[in-house]
């Protein structure tokens, strides 16, 4: 009983800090815009698709690997994670402010 009961405390707490693919992307995509000099949305872009390629790589999950094979998965996450990062990356904002003070990211 104490086995099946300490499975099931390691299954809840593994499954509590799981991400998805768009928010492992998403935190390696904050620390590659954070590091750029200036914002431009060819900067973002080229971090999120690094970092789509790292997460897929370095996870070496095939459900990774089946959405960057495609073109509508690559948009798809693309636009995502674009839309995640205002929200996940404290920095973003502020780099974004700075670029054009008068842009809503």
């Amino acid at each position: 009983m104490k086995s099946i009961l300490t499975i099931f405390v390691s299954f809840i707490a593994f499954a509590s800090t799981a991400q998805t693919f768009e928010e492992k992307v998403a935190a390696k995509s904050c620390d590659c815009v954070m590091k750029e000099k200036t914002v431009q949305d060819s900067a973002v872009i080229r971090c999120i698709s690094r970092s789509m390629l790292l997460v897929a790589v370095e996870d070496s999950v095939n459900q990774y690997m089946e959405i960057i094979s495609t073109v509508e998965g690559i948009q798809s996450t693309t636009r995502k994670v674009y839309i995640m990062l205002p929200k996940t990356c404290k920095g973003f904002k502020k780099k974004l402010k700075e670029k054009d003070p008068y842009r809503e990211p």
